[in-house]
């Protein structure tokens, strides 16, 4: 089974390949040059989409969105989070889209109002080298790690 996930967001989107349990791909689309927030959300969604017919995948995870401080980020997050979900199903495709809260939960991430989103990220990166063997950017590293989470 083919899985690939992301740790969207509408300038820098990691993503991670599985199949099976086997990370078979990662990487980072990386739109943080392009000013024009419509234009770079619908290139950012079709390049997710060309990411998911590249692999062939049976499922996607992508991840929630929770509001934080900024309403716009949070409608724009939606948005995408949306358009990759309902691709998904209109390909017949399986779809999970976990909190952050959950999927590090399951990791046994440290969380909670002692850890900010800084060490939160850095757990992640510590994780994927000490799991995986390999140094990747944070978006990438939280991409493979929601991903894998989700397969446990």
């Amino acid at each position: 089974m083919i899985t690939v996930g992301f740790d969207q967001s509408t300038t820098k989107t990691g993503y991670a390949v599985f199949n099976d349990m086997k990370l078979i791909d990662y990487g980072l689309i990386n739109l943080d040059g392009d000013h024009n927030t419509p234009r770079r959300i619908k290139t950012m969604f079709l390049s997710i989409r060309d990411i998911i017919d590249k692999y062939h995948a049976n499922f996607v995870v992508a991840e929630a969105d929770f509001f934080k401080q900024n309403k716009k980020t949070m409608l724009m997050l939606s948005q995408l989070q949306g358009m990759i979900i309902g691709y998904a199903y209109a390909n017949r495709l399986d779809v999970s889209s976990p909190l952050p809260s959950e999927w590090r939960k399951s990791l046994g991430f440290k969380q909670g109002k002692t850890e900010d989103r800084a060490s939160e990220k850095q757990q992640a990166i510590d994780f994927i080298k000490r799991t995986f063997g390999i140094e990747a950017s944070e978006d990438e590293c939280e991409a493979i790690a929601l991903t894998y989470a989700m397969l446990l």
